[in-house]
């Protein structure tokens, strides 16, 4: 009888020890899908990350960049947001950029005398550029909604094909002001 009792305990060792295997091996592996697909993840969100920076700080291809597309001021304060010019052609260029009012609340039609921005042109060398900061200053009397202002190369002088066709820029970023009562 003891030997039944040895082999029948052998049998339930091996058993156990089998489906421990199996479990370890169906764990790992479950371990391993799981972590390559966070890596592979992981990866994207940074190449994403990488591209986004680079737009945000000026070393994006576009020659007019602008990080933040949308403002919220409140009357009577100032708020300001980051340009970013650049010369994409394979020459030296003086690039300046200008700002337009597209649409505004009734009776608003002068906002754009709100926004300071430096208006002088810079030299800059073919694939380098300049960041440059858009100053907005909200009266008290300015009415609450939105305000749409189109930034763009300035095309006086510029014949380059690569920024301006026909006296009209290839280049252009919006900005909407949103104007909060106080």
């Amino acid at each position: 009888m003891q030997k039944k009792g040895a082999i029948e305990m052998s049998m339930t060792t091996i058993i156990i020890v089998v489906i421990g295997v199996t479990l370890l091996v169906l764990g790992i592996r479950f371990v391993v899908s799981t972590m390559s697909g966070i890596t592979e993840q992981q990866e994207g969100i940074q190449a994403m990350s990488e591209q986004k920076l680079a737009e945000m700080f000026g070393q994006s291809e576009k020659a007019l960049s602008l990080p933040k597309a949308k403002l919220e001021i409140d009357q009577g304060d100032t708020g300001s947001v980051t340009v970013y010019v650049r010369n994409p052609s394979s020459e030296t260029l003086t690039l300046k950029y200008k700002v337009n009012l597209d649409s505004s609340p009734s009776g608003m039609d002068r906002a754009v005398d709100w926004v300071t921005w430096t208006k002088s042109g810079r030299p800059t060398a073919s694939g380098k550029g300049y960041e440059d900061t858009l100053s907005i200053d909200v009266p008290n009397t300015a009415k609450v909604g939105n305000y749409r202002f189109t930034m763009e190369i300035d095309c006086t002088g510029i014949s380059n094909e690569d920024l301006c066709v026909d006296g009209t820029s290839m280049a252009f970023e919006v900005l909407t002001v949103t104007v909060k009562g106080t």
